[in-house]
């Protein structure tokens, strides 16, 4: 049988047994492609959802991961969950998703303006209220806590030593939160919680004890928000990152060139500090805040007004 011929052999019997009630066996479980044409999409939706993700930006790898994901909550008809996505790959994907009729689809980071998020995919006719699934069922929180009065450990330093301990399941893993001296507060998938109990024990050198605690009793910061103007004599990242979080452009440099992803470019790692920003820009700097560019002009003297 043609690849062509199983295609729509399959929608077919998705679509037969949606309106029967009744479940046939497939060899696989559908594609987004092939869920793309058995939810009767509108007609600007691209056929192959992958390849409209990575239009948008999104890496391939990250863009199958998604869309197999939704494929699997399509045709098992129960909610599906995706790891942390960087928040533009988690609103391109989302973009993609929303085209496609009968799809449900929540972002969510365990918390309102978390960065890392996960996206929660359902068919649209299994959801009942707006929740598409039990938000503990989706979400846990870490805290992880030492004494860090005389060395205190940035987010690289927890997210270094999750990456060692997590069993290349880092996808897992979301937000970090820095507590202060006492240590840090982790979103995390529910089923990372066992593996890092039992493994994190320390964090660059200092013994720490890691156990589970509800998530309303996340450190977040509230948002605050505050109009700045700045005249700069460059677009460059770091001029306009040290301008917004009033921190120091090496200081910004720095951060971008550990390749932590600690500093975002419209949601995706930047890779150089001297990448130009445009009106219309954000630069997220981790543990500090997002700074949005809603207007840029040239003065009489040639410099950048912000």
């Amino acid at each position: 049988m043609t690849a062509q011929l199983m295609l729509f052999r399959n929608v077919f019997l998705s679509l037969l047994a949606a309106q029967l009630g009744t479940a046939f066996f497939l060899p696989t479980l559908p594609t987004l492609r092939q869920v793309s044409l058995g939810a009767r999409a509108s007609d600007d939706l691209p056929v192959d959802c992958v390849e409209a993700a990575i239009i948008e930006g999104v890496d391939q790898n990250v863009a199958s991961h998604v869309m197999a994901t939704a494929g699997e909550a399509m045709a098992k008809r129960t909610y599906a969950v995706t790891d942390f996505l960087d928040p533009a790959d988690a609103l391109a994907c989302e973009r993609v998703l929303k085209k496609v009729t009968g799809v449900a689809v929540d972002s969510n980071g365990g918390f309102g303006h978390a960065v890392r998020r996960r996206l929660i995919l359902a068919r649209q006719d299994t959801v009942d209220e707006e929740v598409i699934a039990p938000f503990e069922e989706v979400f846990s929180a870490l805290s992880v806590s030492g004494d860090f009065l005389f060395q205190p450990c940035t987010v690289e330093n927890f997210e270094q030593a999750i990456r060692e301990v997590a069993n290349g399941q880092f996808g897992l893993v979301g937000d970090v939160i820095i507590v202060g001296e006492r240590g840090a507060q982790v979103v995390i998938a529910p089923e990372l919680a066992d593996v890092l109990i039992s493994k994190l024990d320390s964090i660059a050198g200092i013994e720490v004890k890691t156990s589970i605690i509800p998530i309303a009793d996340l450190c977040v910061r509230e948002l605050r928000r505050k109009e700045l103007n700045s005249v700069e004599a460059s677009l460059r990242l770091d001029a306009i990152g040290s301008a917004g979080m009033g921190m120091s452009r090496s200081k910004v440099a720095k951060m971008v060139k550990s390749g932590n992803g600690d500093v975002l470019l419209n949601g995706k790692p930047v890779k150089s500090a001297s990448a130009s920003i445009k009106e219309g820009d954000t630069v997220t700097i981790r543990g500090k805040g997002l700074v949005e560019i809603r207007g840029i002009e040239v003065t009489a003297k040639g410099r950048y007004r912000i």
